[in-house]
């Protein structure tokens, strides 16, 4: 990526915003965990580093119940779209189910249940110890079907339809939510992360070798964005896929996948951080957030007549772990265990 802009000596000189609401975790976070609607287990989960998972009942952060359901911590946790089931997977080797009045614990293993996810119609989930991935009915708790996979996966998640793995060599793909045929789209590096654009059309992936590669799903074909300083992880696709920001540096990288593609062409890149970007996350179709190493979340306006601008940061002095949307507010969970809610700017 030619022509790299130096990244600003620090975010002070952008407008500053003033969070809504704050919230020190037990631990430092792993993951952030979403429901499109507020639920029994409220509006959101977060995984934390020394084994809870600890819900919130929305943007203003109060805690609704905080859950210490495996042996030496948990790894990963799963909310249905509607809020009505929260799984976890942990050391221990078992998930836990909860939600609806039930609680289920699946059996235990000596490995680790490194990832969990559930299908959007929350009918079925699904989990990886290791190089196994088990696909689970909901309703019954019986296992659907039991994928081994070529390596340990980076990422597991479920889209419309479909069950994604994201592991060395490629993206493995299963119909009828995990239970169907097959399909990979390969690759011969280490896949760190994995997004699908929410028209369907494209998988992109971070790679270890620095660099994100792409699949267009209905034929297969591929390319590639490199020329990073460093291996890619954060990524995210507009909500109307026509962008696709990347991390792999301290400056933001914005794919413009309209027309043709951005084949051959050169991204937008937006500065302001100081260290590396650790997560990124879409508000709206041109709202984009980055969060960083330094501690930074910044806002951009990702107006297509104006180019890029910043419009809002707030700083801490602990590295952003992740970012995600609650409602109107953006949510930030810093690795000291600080965890920030932010409101949109509009």
């Amino acid at each position: 990526m030619p022509g790299l802009i130096p990244p600003e000596p620090n975010a002070s000189s952008l407008p500053m915003v003033t969070p809504v609401a704050t919230a020190r975790l037990p631990e430092g976070p792993l993951a952030i965990v979403v429901a499109t609607r507020p639920s029994p287990f409220g509006s959101f989960a977060v995984v934390c580093a020394g084994g809870p998972v600890i819900c919130f009942d929305g943007p203003a952060l109060g805690v609704t119940a905080t859950h210490h359901d495996h042996a030496g911590g948990t790894c990963a946790a799963a909310l249905s779209a509607d809020g009505a089931l929260l799984i976890t997977g942990g050391q221990d080797g078992a998930c836990v189910i909860r939600g609806e009045g039930r609680y289920h614990r699946t059996d235990p293993d000596t490995a680790w249940v490194e990832h969990v996810t559930i299908s959007r119609d929350g009918r079925r989930f699904a989990f990886c110890r290791g190089r196994r991935m088990t696909v689970v009915d909901t309703a019954t708790n019986e296992v659907c079907v039991t994928h081994l996979l070529p390596s340990t996966p980076s990422t597991l998640r479920f889209h419309d339809g479909v069950l994604t793995a994201a592991c060395y060599g490629g993206v493995l793909v299963w119909s009828n939510n995990g239970t169907g045929a097959m399909r990979q789209y390969p690759w011969r590096s280490a896949l760190l992360s994995l997004v699908q654009s929410p028209d369907a059309k494209f998988y992109a992936a971070g790679c270890q070798d620095a660099a994100v590669h792409c699949w267009r799903r209905s034929s297969g074909e591929d390319f590639e964005m490199s020329g990073y300083p460093a291996k890619v992880k954060a990524l995210a696709f507009s909500p109307d896929s026509r962008f696709l920001a990347t991390g792999g540096h301290h400056v933001v990288t914005v794919w413009d996948f309209a027309g043709a593609g951005p084949q051959g062409s050169s991204p937008r890149e937006l500065t302001g951080h100081a260290q590396l970007v650790t997560s990124l996350v879409f508000s709206s179709p041109r709202r984009l957030w980055s969060g960083g190493a330094d501690g930074a979340v910044i806002g951009w306006d990702l107006d297509a007549r104006r180019g890029a601008s910043p419009v809002a940061v707030h700083v801490h002095d602990a590295p952003v772990v992740e970012l995600a949307v609650v409602g109107r507010h953006i949510v930030a969970a810093h690795s000291d265990g600080v965890m920030v809610s932010l409101e949109v700017a509009q």
